[in-house]
């Protein structure tokens, strides 16, 4: 993939890139009087876990999207991180999902946690206060009152009979995505982009899990089980999208997601789209700030079709599901939006170079696939 870039394309950046230190400085200057605010509002306001503070958090913490980036916020916002697991053998899937949601002015938020059963397309829903959640500044890790997230431990022990839910997760061999100065993520330079709806961040694209989970009373030792863990964050999500995502290959060391999305701006509404699929440590990397195209995009109810085009490689993919579960997702920081879920999809993927050489071929199984809203818009760039 060719980084070059024109010397009009590189003052936007710069331009784009001040514009964000600027907003940034300005709301740095504000936190203080937010919080107290939020604690008006909500009766009591969020904490920091008690380690060692971050310097410049407000700043800093955009060159560390893993982190929760909320700190300041005090309504129409949410914030959530998704950590998969599947067994080794593929017969346990599932998902957590710990995050908080903060609605309109004068409204009560809350902090939660989801759970979705891959095999039984079972979810659970289980609510906090919004002052039982509290995070780091330097690291991701998130407390849920006595529930634990981090990028290298989970501890849950939530609900009772036959709602309770306990889980045990060591996470190593983790995978992060490259932070860069002027890419701070998997969303590139779009980060400084200010007032979009939604960001998405990538805390570990794959690693190695152990423990166990404890459901209905039935016991399930996890041994070199493969995880991912994403997180999403802002105001609501798309109001049309298809997003995927699978890191379980014959190959091994495989990982893949992507998603798809008509993304509202100054008033109109675009179709965006980022992803990755990285192979044997060598990743490719497909944006729409990295000029690649979107071609050939086919949504039914539980298919989906395309093709992803730069000029070094494309990326042929068909992703399919049968069951899904249904989960809570955010609007306008309310988590009164319903989604439908598989993480028993398949998705297909053939990996060409420019001469249509064929670099990989594969397809990921246990994978998450969402198709949500009005798939012609998808189809049709979102006009």
């Amino acid at each position: 993939m060719n980084d070059s870039k024109s010397p009009s394309h590189s003052r936007l950046l710069l331009v784009l890139l001040c514009i964000f230190m600027l907003l940034t400085l300005h709301g740095a200057l504000a936190a203080q009087k937010s919080r107290r605010a939020m604690s008006r509002s909500l009766g009591k306001p969020f904490s920091e876990i008690q380690d060692e503070k971050s310097t410049g958090y407000r700043v800093a913490k955009t060159w560390k999207p893993s982190i929760f980036q909320g700190g300041h916020r005090k309504h129409d916002y949410y914030e959530g991180w998704y950590i998969k697991c599947v067994s080794a053998d593929g017969k346990i899937s599932f998902a957590l999902i710990p995050g908080i949601a903060l609605g309109g002015k004068g409204e009560k938020g809350h902090a939660f946690i989801q759970y979705i059963d891959g095999k039984t397309s079972e979810t659970h829903w289980y609510q906090f206060p919004s002052y039982d959640f509290s995070y780091s500044q330097r690291k991701f890790a998130v407390l849920i009152g006595q529930n634990y997230f981090s990028s290298d431990s989970v501890h849950v022990d939530v609900g009772a009979g036959n709602d309770r839910l306990q889980v045990t997760l060591r996470m190593t061999d983790l995978h992060p995505w490259a932070v860069k100065p002027l890419s701070p993520g998997i969303m590139g330079w779009y980060r400084f982009v200010p007032g979009m709806e939604t960001c998405h961040g990538l805390v570990s694209l794959d690693h190695r899990v152990d423990g166990n989970i404890v459901h209905r009373g039935e016991v399930a030792n996890l041994d070199n089980a493969r995880g991912y863990i994403e997180k999403d964050w802002g105001s609501s999500f798309p109001r049309s999208y298809v997003w995927m995502q699978s890191n379980r290959f014959e190959q091994g060391a495989v990982s893949f997601m992507c998603s798809i999305a008509t993304i509202p701006y100054l008033g109109k509404y675009f179709r965006g789209f980022i992803g990755f699929l990285w192979v044997d440590g060598k990743l490719y990397r497909f944006a729409t700030y990295t000029h690649a195209k979107l071609e050939d995009v086919q949504l039914t109810e539980n298919a989906v079709q395309f093709t992803l085009r730069e000029h070094k490689f494309s990326i042929a993919v068909a992703a399919t599901r049968s069951a899904s579960g249904v989960l809570k997702a955010p609007q306008k920081g309310q988590m009164e939006r319903r989604i439908s879920e598989s993480i028993d999809a398949k998705i297909s993927l053939t990996l060409k170079d420019a001469k249509g050489k064929v670099l990989f071929q594969g397809t990921g199984t246990e994978a998450g696939l969402e198709i949500v809203g009005d798939r012609q818009e998808l189809m049709t760039d979102g006009k």
